[in-house]
């Protein structure tokens, strides 16, 4: 009867295969023998009509099958847009700053014809007393205006002025529509690219399975009673981030039955459930995925973690005043076991080392807390992606640096606190706490500010590790806030510990991104920069000599300042000698290229101010100027003036006085 029964489906199956669901419930297949097998493949054929007919009249979801390296595709278009779309708004943002200036000139210029007009008609008022033609002779000067050409130009000139205002006041309006339009685009890009993100997203769900088995078998094995709940199993998460998490989690998981939960016995004389509970639990926190795994087990024995990693030679023997986080945070030292075997269930010769190196390389951050008796708590923090990120973009002298924003607790701005240095230890103290400090100079071994003890005082950063500890981080100034495209850094670059990849700013420069939580774990493998002579004091590299470009001419000061920067020096802009002297007291410059005429200060007068200072004394002065005859010459020389060099003049000559004096200057 059984095979007749089995013949009987497999009879329906090719007709439902062949010809469709029939119309007709009581249609009999091709070959019909056996009672029993007719009300059988009834009930299959009525509850397939009652399946087509829910389905259709519930309204289903279509969906498509994409390939994953299409998405991987789409995802790389949506960021390259999202980098040129930055790069816009940083262009407009400069054009808008240009067209500012403009305006400010316009502004001077208006003053000019304004002052021009005046002169004009204080000339008109001196004329008109002597009459020039019969017509005028005819006439008072209050009975009728005189104008001459000089006072029509003057006229001319306001209303250019005038006309030039408004025009780049239209120009500035949209300007602005333009940047409002760009910040629209890009907030629409960005939701772009969080929609093809959901296509690489998958349901916690997927490998629920998977952790229910992995805890099964290791209550199995260890002949204890367990239960393990998972919550918030719609959580979406990254396909490659949740795959990547999945034996991390496991092994978590075994950790806990295998160390954490007791046996039946012993549970209910502590007066506990002879069942024990374990915790899975996924949530969303911002731009990342936290999942806490609780147990109410016995929790981790400090004393006994501490007394381990004592014999065993991971900690010093002078490390006696670690905290309990610290102590618990021992188990993830490569190294460290509690089994002195290796044990099939929890760590099978794999300990939480190689757990916490896996979550570090998805760029994870795991934290444990503990109570004896009452259970443990481990806590894993990940990216919701791993293609952007969000990060600070911020200036360590003239390198621009992306910070990842993970770990960043809080901003504090100059002024917020107090910076003590006791030696070689800098703490940072503001509202009643006290924090260890660090510059993102020695975290990254970049050279320091000289002038860092004598200016203000710098931005901080508060970051918290993953043992807890908050950290405070000095930079030097915090530029930007912003969401970006994280790119690999390539095959050919090795990692660096630090360093997660790099991105492109809108202005097209590439920076790298900065993990500070990595770096303040263990410091990057960066050059040193510094001297490695023995008995010689610590210093910095030397930095490029700087120039002083004084000229009162828009043209003329980017002409020099592209000269002078292609020849691989540093340079400093003022418009006047006030400016120049203003630019001398924040930073001392190794040379001065200055005018003869400028307003309010000229050259001469630059020159020496200069010399009549002990501080300055000493700076090389070449001066540039139209101006070719003996007694401008023979003036400059006596105001200090190292070099004349009049208009026009060749760049090589330029170049080859300024090095002759930047030698002269060193070798005394």
């Amino acid at each position: 009867q059984g095979l007749e029964l089995l013949q009987k489906v497999l009879d329906w199956a090719n007709q439902i295969d062949q010809q469709g669901i029939p119309q007709d419930a009581s249609q009999e297949p091709a070959t019909t023998s056996v009672k029993a097998s007719t009300e059988t493949a009834k009930t299959t054929t009525t509850d397939a009509s009652q399946q087509e007919t829910s389905t259709t009249e519930s309204q289903v979801t279509p969906t498509l099958r994409v390939p994953a390296n299409l998405v991987d595709n789409l995802l790389r278009v949506v960021g390259e847009s999202i980098i040129v779309t930055g790069q816009m708004q940083d262009r407009l943002r400069r054009v808008i700053q240009q067209t500012k200036n403009l305006i400010e000139q316009n502004q001077q210029l208006q003053q000019l014809t304004f002052e021009l007009e005046n002169l004009t008609d204080l000339q008109m008022s001196v004329s008109e007393a002597i009459p020039t033609t019969d017509l005028e002779k005819d006439f008072d000067p209050l009975e009728l205006e005189r104008y001459n050409e000089l006072h029509s130009c003057a006229r001319r000139l306001v209303e250019s002025a005038t006309d030039c205002r408004d025009l780049t006041h239209d120009i500035n309006t949209q300007l602005s529509h333009v940047d409002s339009l760009i910040v629209n685009q890009r907030t629409l890009q960005k939701e772009n690219q969080e929609a093809v993100l959901i296509t690489r997203m998958i349901p916690v769900q997927t490998i629920a399975p998977r952790l229910q088995r992995s805890v099964r078998q290791a209550a199995r094995v260890t002949q204890k009673q367990v239960e393990l709940q998972i919550k918030n199993t719609d959580t979406l998460m990254d396909s490659e981030v949740l795959n990547d998490l999945a034996d991390p989690l496991m092994h978590i998981l075994r950790n806990a039955v295998d160390h954490g939960i007791e046996a039946s016995d012993v549970r209910e004389q502590a007066g506990k459930n002879p069942t024990g509970l374990i915790i899975l639990e996924f949530y969303r926190e911002g731009n990342h995925i936290v999942v806490r795994c609780q147990d109410d087990g016995a929790g981790i024995n400090s004393e006994a973690v501490y007394n381990i990693a004592k014999e065993r030679g991971l900690i010093s023997t002078d490390q006696s005043n670690l905290s309990e986080e610290e102590i618990n945070r021992l188990i993830l030292t490569p190294g460290f076991s509690t089994r002195d075997k290796v044990s099939q269930v929890s760590g099978r010769g794999i300990g939480m080392d190689a757990v916490h190196q896996r979550l570090l390389e998805i760029k994870g951050i795991l934290s444990i807390h503990s109570e004896m008796g009452k259970g443990c708590v481990v806590t894993l923090k990940l990216p919701v992606s791993l293609l952007s990120d969000h990060a600070l973009i911020v200036r360590s002298r003239k390198q621009i640096l992306a910070i990842s924003s993970r770990g960043v607790e809080q901003i504090l701005y100059s002024g917020s606190g107090e910076l003590h240095e006791l030696g070689h230890t800098m703490t940072y103290q503001q509202d009643g706490n006290v924090y260890e400090a660090k510059t993102l100079e020695d975290l990254t071994n970049l050279p320091q500010d000289r002038r860092h003890s004598h200016r203000h005082s710098k931005p901080v950063i508060l970051v918290q590790q993953e043992t807890g500890i908050t950290t405070a981080v000095l930079v030097e100034e915090i530029l930007d806030s912003r969401d970006l495209v994280i790119k690999n850094l390539g095959y050919y670059i090795p990692q660096i510990r630090g360093v997660i990849g790099a991105t492109i700013l809108g202005s097209g420069t590439v920076v790298p991104v900065l993990d500070l939580i990595e770096l303040l774990r263990t410091p990057t493998h960066m050059p040193q920069y510094r001297s490695s002579q023995k008995g010689s004091p610590t210093t910095d590299i030397p930095s490029l000599p700087c120039i002083l470009i004084v000229d009162d001419s828009l043209s003329a000061r980017r002409s020099l300042n592209q000269c002078v920067r292609d020849a691989g020096y540093d340079t400093r802009l003022a418009k006047d000698g006030l400016e120049a002297i203003s630019i001398i007291k924040g930073k001392r410059p190794d040379l001065i290229l200055a005018d003869l005429e400028m307003p309010r200060m000229n050259g001469l007068e630059l020159s020496s101010h200069i010399r009549t200072n002990q501080a300055t004394q000493d700076i090389p002065i070449i001066m540039i100027t139209s101006r070719s005859t003996e007694k401008h010459k023979q003036q400059a020389k006596i105001t200090g003036v190292d070099v004349y060099l009049t208009k026009p003049y060749s760049e090589n000559t330029l170049l080859e006085h300024i090095q002759n004096k930047l030698e002269s200057v060193h070798a005394n």
